[in-house]
C-alpha cells in the first residue's frame, strides 16, 4: 500500500500544471468532459503501461540503482543542454528543483 501511495503522490504532483493538463482543459471546453476523460484515461494508461513494462524489461539486464542513476543523469544532462543552448529564461533552478523532488524519492525509496 505504501508503494501505491508513494507512486500515486509522485505522479499526481509531477503532472500538476503540465501541458497535458492544459490541453485537457481546452479539449473539455470543446468536446465535453466524458469524451475527454475517456481519452485521457486510455492515453495515460497506455503511456504508463509502456513505461512500467520497459522498466521491468530493462531491470532484467541492469540493476534498479543503475537505471535510476542513469535516468537521473540523463535528465540532468538534458536540463543543462536546454539551459545552455535553448532557453532564454533562467529556468535552470526550477528544473533542478523539480527533478530533485521527483527522482530522489524514487531513487531512495
Amino acid at each position: 500500500m505504501l508503494t501505491f501511495i508513494a507512486t500515486f503522490s509522485l505522479i499526481f504532483l509531477s503532472e500538476m500544471g503540465d501541458k497535458t493538463q492544459f490541453i485537457a482543459m481546452i479539449c473539455s471546453a470543446k468536446y465535453g468532459w466524458k469524451k475527454v476523460m475517456t481519452a485521457i484515461v486510455i492515453a495515460v494508461t497506455s503511456n504508463h503501461l509502456l513505461a512500467v513494462f520497459l522498466g521491468q524489461w530493462i531491470t532484467r539486464y541492469i540493476s534498479h540503482t543503475m537505471l535510476s542513476g542513469g535516468v537521473f543523469i540523463l535528465f540532468g544532462i538534458s536540463s543543462l543542454y536546454e539551459e545552455l543552448y535553448k532557453s532564454k529564461e533562467n529556468t535552470f533552478q526550477r528544473k533542478l528543483y523539480k527533478y530533485n523532488i521527483i527522482f530522489f524519492p524514487c531513487r531512495n525509496g
